[in-house]
Order: C-alpha cells, then structure tokens, then sequence
C-alpha cells in the first residue's frame, strides 16, 4: 500500500473505534485528535524496514540510519516488522513506556500481556502455515546473521532495562518520544503539511520535534497514545496482507506471505475505492458521533 492510504486506513480505524467509545472512555477532543495524527504515522511505522519509505525519510540521516539497522535485524522489508511477533514488540515498547513514565504497573500489565498475546498467535501462525521454512527458505541469508541480529536486539533490551533501573521516568519518556517523532513526522510528511504552511521541507520534517518536546512536559494526557501505536501498526499490516504481496505473520517461524491480496500497491484500486471509502468512512463516522447529525435528526 502507499503511505496515504496506509495513513488514511490508520486515522480512519481509530475514528471508528475511538470516536463512539469516546463518551464511555472519557475521552476529551484534544485525545481524539492526538490519537487520530498518530494511528495515521503509525500507520506507516512498520515501513520503517525500508530505508525509502516515508518515516524512513522524516529526519534525514538518523530514520535512515535506524530504517538500515531496523531492516537488517527483521530480515528485510515486509519480514519481522510485518509480523505478529513486530507488533508484539512495539506494543511492548509503547506499553512499558507509558508505564515507565507514569509509575504505573497497570500499563505494563497490559504490555506484557498483549505482547504475549501478540506473539503466541505468531507462534500459531508460523506452525499452521509453515511452508518456505519447509522448503529450505532461511529468515536470514547467512548462519550467522540470526544469532547477530538476536544479540543487538539483546543490547537494545539490556539498555532500556538498565535506564529503567537508574531513571523510569526519563526512559520511558525517551521511549514515548521517539514514537511520537516518527508518527508525527510521518503524518505530516504523507499529508503534506508543507503545503498548507508553506514551510520548508526540513522544517515540515523537524516540526514534530517540538510538538512531541510540547507534549511531553506540558500537562498533556497521553493515554490514548499506546492503543493509537498499536492500532496503527496492526493496521498497516492488514493494509498490506490486502496486496498481492501479503504479510509473513508467522515470521520467524514462517515466511509464508498471507493475506487476501485483492489488489496491487498504487493500483487503480487502491487509489480509488479503497482510498475513498476510508476518506468516506472517517467523515461518517466523525459526524455521526459529533452531535451534529442528532441535532438536525431533532429539528427536522
């Protein structure tokens, strides 16, 4: 899928879900709004795995940098973080930063609990649809590359943990920026926020970093944040099991692409029906549960 239709699916998902809960939830405007922008960037986070995507240009040399290492550790594009196991492990970092942050054990409760949820389904998926692993296919070219990218994986796990150890609050806001910054970055790079600001291409790019540096010291709830991550990126990955290429949602037990496959990234489909039905689906959404439509429904 291209990353309009990606963030277009995302913020339509999350108004679907979110905008009528929001009464239950106590959810004000501005979390509804925060949480919208974010599930569009997450979106596309799963393209990170490819360093010419757009969160993988955001900022330069650095999202390209950690687009290489991210790609080289899953696999390579549309392999680890197109998986369940993927997913997992962003729900964890978004779950135990929000808890790092807040002091509270019940954001990690439910991190750990959706990770594990995450990445037993993996497993079942990797078992119930073995096949290129069955034929020979490697999930890393070399012998050595698994055991290579497990130990930075390793390190990076050992680094939160030891910042967790010393200072929760400033690791778990670190955690919480770095996926406020690419989501945001990649909301507005995709919508061309440069357009209607008629701001420079890198000042579009860097613009996020303030308004994450806004978010996080100012009294603003986050709470909406994790779910909007997560939402975001099971979201993308759907997105794609709909083209021909599919998502190994097995991976590292399977590389078995799986998925509809309805239609082809950038085909005639995908920027007409599917492009306007989110656009379409969003708008109803959003005005049915805004109050407007009971007032008309009152004086009509």
């Amino acid at each position: 899928m291209l990353g309009k239709t990606h963030a277009l699916s995302g913020a339509m998902m999350f108004g679907v879900l979110a905008v009528p809960a929001a009464p239950v939830a106590h959810l004000s405007l501005p979390e509804l709004a925060l949480g919208t922008v974010v599930c569009a960037g997450a979106a596309m986070l799963p393209d990170i795995d490819h360093r010419e995507s757009h969160v993988a240009r955001t900022l330069g040399p650095l999202s390209r940098g950690l687009a290489c290492a991210v790609a080289w550790v899953a696999g390579g594009h549309r392999r680890g973080v197109h998986s369940l196991v993927g997913v997992a492990v962003v729900a964890l970092l978004a779950f135990l930063g929000a808890a790092l942050r807040s002091g509270s054990t019940s954001w990690a409760v439910a991190g750990i609990a959706l990770a594990a949820v995450l990445a037993g389904s993996g497993l079942l998926a990797g078992m119930a649809w073995p096949g290129d692993r069955r034929r020979g296919r490697r999930v890393y070219p070399e012998r050595w590359h698994g055991p290579a990218a497990a130990g930075v994986f390793g390190v990076v796990a050992l680094a939160l943990a030891v910042g967790a150890a010393v200072d929760p609050h400033a690791t778990g806001t670190g955690v919480l920026a770095v996926l406020l910054v690419l989501t945001l970055a990649s909301a507005a790079r995709v919508f061309h926020i440069r357009r209607w600001t008629r701001l420079r291409t890198e000042v579009d790019d860097l613009l996020p970093i303030p308004v994450t540096f806004v978010l996080l010291v100012g009294d603003t709830n986050l709470r909406v944040v994790p779910f909007a991550v997560v939402l975001g990126v099971i979201v993308h990955i759907a997105g794609d099991m709909a083209t021909v290429g599919g998502c190994p949602l097995g991976w590292p037990w399977s590389l078995t692409a799986r998925g509809p496959r309805a239609f082809r990234t950038n085909s005639p489909i995908e920027r007409g029906p599917v492009t306007w039905a989110c656009m379409v689906i969003f708008a109803v959404t959003v005005f049915w549960n805004s109050g407007i439509a009971n007032a008309i429904t009152r004086h009509g």
